[in-house]
């Protein structure tokens, strides 16, 4: 299915429109003017946005910015998520399209009257081979902390509680805690998290879940909770 995406010729600046960034990122609009308005004193904000008002489905008069291509990468870094992803890729996709055709206007005459540009499913493809790569990307910080968090919970587990008498003890803590952490970067053969796929996230979580204390640490542990 084709997407449509309008990009305006406006005194020969290619652009689109703060209003249709809101509604294809799904933003309000109001959001997208107010980050806009944040970069008000950034060097080249002049070339890079144009305030202008255009009707609303009101037939209102309403403040809206004409951005062009590098106006949109820096209000979109901020949009994230696979949708945002895909809404990016049509966007740049659009804007190369109208650039072509201001090129060969002869061939293209209809195109820029109406400003309107129809970006095929290529894209998708695109989109479809960018997420495969981002699985094989390092582990996101985010990412990172669910692994750090299953490690603590299963921590204080072998423990037997933060109340018990070995979570208290920081040296037996510490034994516990490295070895967790060992095994999970034994498993993958890593020496940090940071090196683990994006996409073996879920399984290293599940080895924390199964992971059991070495008969000594066991030993220790149950020793040391039993003692008065």
């Amino acid at each position: 299915m084709k997407e449509i995406i309008k990009i305006e010729n406006k005194d020969g600046m290619i652009v689109a429109s703060s209003r249709q960034v809101a509604e294809s990122f799904k933003k309000d609009h109001s959001y997208v003017l107010n980050e806009i308005g944040k970069l008000k004193d950034l060097q080249g904000f002049g070339d890079m946005f144009s305030e202008s008002t255009a009707p609303d489905n009101y037939g209102r008069e309403q403040r809206i910015y004409f951005m062009n291509r590098d106006g949109f990468s820096l209000i979109s870094m901020g949009f994230t998520g696979k949708e945002a992803l895909k809404w990016k890729l049509k966007y740049i996709e659009a804007f190369n399209m109208m650039e072509k055709a201001i090129k060969k206007p002869m061939s293209a005459i209809d195109l820029m009257k109406q400003g309107i540009l129809e970006v095929d499913e290529k894209v998708e493809a695109v989109n479809n081979d960018l997420q495969a790569f981002k699985q094989d990307m390092p582990l996101l910080a985010v990412e990172c902390d669910k692994i750090t968090a299953a490690v603590n919970k299963k921590g204080v587990e072998c423990l037997g509680g933060k109340d018990s008498n070995a979570y208290n003890d920081p040296s037996i803590r510490g034994k516990v805690y490295s070895d967790i952490h060992r095994q999970v970067k034994r498993e993958f053969g890593v020496t940090s998290y940071k090196a683990i796929k994006r996409s073996q996230c879920d399984v290293a979580i599940d080895i924390i879940k199964s992971y059991s204390l070495p008969m000594v640490l066991y030993v220790e542990v149950s020793e040391v909770n039993a003692a008065a």
